[in-house]
């Protein structure tokens, strides 16, 4: 596995070479600030990078918002205990937090967790949607935890048991991501099915934990399906 590790700080960047090398990391490439990293990313692709979040003047955060390197999973450590770098480092989607000084197993378990979650991100068949979470940090909604959503105008408002989200997208668009248990009540409504609670054909309108939806006339035949569905279990 190849590692790219970012430290301008020389005492600790001996430190944490010789805790990769202790935890049999050996293909380990070191970079001082960020234009040496934009070099070696320029020819190589690691599996991880390490790197330190202050980087004199810059912050590695910059080297992610760049388009060639955001999906690269990365530790970021800090000797910083600010919330605002947390906060920073959680808009980046493939990434874990430490803070100096650390134990090796941290280390470990830390670079553990950053490649499982990248490697779930990764996954080509998995029905969801990416969300930003309160502090931009990437969320994967599945169809189970949706009630609804609504479209308003170029966006899709999407209703989870405790939260909702806000993602530019169209409706049709988000249906392709979620699969058979979302299905279109009316022209700008999706509704998981397993969470309607009633339904009134009269009114045109079911009911939810969020509570009451319209039911639009050409959608209606998707409700008559539903209820079909429902009698046959």
């Amino acid at each position: 596995m190849k590692l790219l590790l970012i430290e301008d700080n020389p005492i600790w960047q001996t430190k944490l070479e010789m805790i990769l090398h202790e935890l049999n990391y050996a293909e380990i490439a070191i970079s001082e600030n960020l234009e040496s990293a934009r070099q070696y990313l320029v020819h190589t692709t690691p599996d991880l990078i390490i790197a330190d979040i202050v980087l004199g003047e810059e912050l590695i955060f910059d080297l992610f918002r760049e388009e060639a390197y955001k999906n690269i999973p990365c530790l970021f450590v800090t000797s910083h205990e600010e919330t605002q770098l947390y906060k920073l480092s959680k808009t980046i989607p493939d990434s874990f937090f430490l803070i100096k000084p650390f134990h090796k197993l941290t280390v470990l378990a830390a670079i553990e967790n950053v490649l499982h979650h990248h490697k779930k991100l990764e996954k080509p068949n998995t029905l969801g949607i990416a969300v930003k979470g309160q502090y931009s940090e990437k969320i994967f909604l599945r169809p189970e935890q949706i009630i609804f959503i609504k479209s308003e105008l170029n966006y899709c408002l999407i209703k989870t048991p405790k939260n909702q989200f806000l993602l530019k997208i169209s409706l049709i668009q988000i249906k392709e991501h979620l699969g058979d248990s979302i299905i279109q009540i009316h022209k700008t409504y999706l509704v998981n099915k397993n969470y309607i609670e009633n339904i009134n054909l009269q009114k045109m309108q079911l009911e939810t934990p969020c509570g009451l939806l319209p039911i639009g006339r050409l959608y209606k035949p998707h409700i008559t399906n539903f209820m079909n569905e429902q009698i046959e279990l």
